[in-house]
């Protein structure tokens, strides 16, 4: 477990305005300075890409102003319990715009309302992830599972909708002309070796264009589920 002492001698006090996000030295706003420190550690040292690594950055700050609201004697990572996991998770349910947040630029007509469902959500993944990262990387020991005390209630997850996009029709005809005339040439012009048969990529191709399912879906599709519909068969439906 690592000592906060030798954490404060590392980082100091005055690092934590340098290393808050450019441009935005009020992010750092109601949050404890032990459990900023926690966050810019993990933010320097996470692999993720620097978009998301900005946003899991902030909704961190979030928990962070959380904390100081309602238990301001919690500042770093091994200190969570299910009980608080338990609660944070309930605040989650009833949080609204503009709660925890650092700024005043919110739209008005907006603030107060009840955020959307991916919004909790990602509120809950990020404080997982960043508790399981810490356990991993030997900084901490956890009490419970985040996975499973942290985890997204149904009440949410059942709300979470997909957000399909509408494609143009100009580009759809261009897609489907391209994967209806797709060849071995349009493959090995731009890659060296093709790991899958050609017959198989255009299968999937065909597969992706007609049957409107995700990419989990089609890796899920038995071998031989295909059936080729001939005029005089009706298409089964399953209800």
């Amino acid at each position: 477990m690592i000592s906060l002492e030798s954490l404060r001698e590392r980082n100091g006090r005055d690092s934590l305005n340098e290393d808050a996000w450019p441009g935005h030295p009020e992010t750092l706003n109601g949050v404890s300075p032990e459990w900023a420190r926690w966050c810019q550690r993990w933010r320097r040292t996470t692999t993720l890409a620097r978009r998301t690594r900005q946003n899991y950055y902030y909704r961190l700050l979030q928990v962070g102003r959380w904390l100081e609201m309602t238990h301001p004697t919690v500042f770093n990572p091994d200190q969570w319990t299910r009980e608080l996991a338990a609660e944070y998770v309930a605040a989650v349910e009833r949080s609204t715009i503009g709660q925890w947040t650092h700024t005043d630029q919110l739209p008005h007509l907006q603030i107060g309302k009840p955020q959307s469902p991916r919004s909790k959500g990602s509120l809950l993944s990020v404080l997982r992830s960043f508790l399981l990262d810490c356990q991993d990387w030997n900084w901490m020991q956890l009490r419970f599972d985040p996975r499973r005390y942290l985890a997204t209630p149904r009440s949410i997850t059942s709300l979470i909708r997909t957000n399909p996009r509408v494609i143009d029709d100009d580009i759809w005809a261009k897609l489907l002309w391209a994967g209806l005339n797709l060849t071995a040439k349009d493959f090995y012009s731009k890659i060296r070796k093709l790991f899958y048969p050609v017959k198989m990529v255009q299968a999937m191709v065909v597969v992706w264009l007609f049957a409107g399912l995700r990419s989990d879906e089609i890796q899920r599709l038995r071998v031989g589920c295909v059936r080729r519909q001939r005029q005089e068969m009706p298409v089964q439906r399953w209800h």
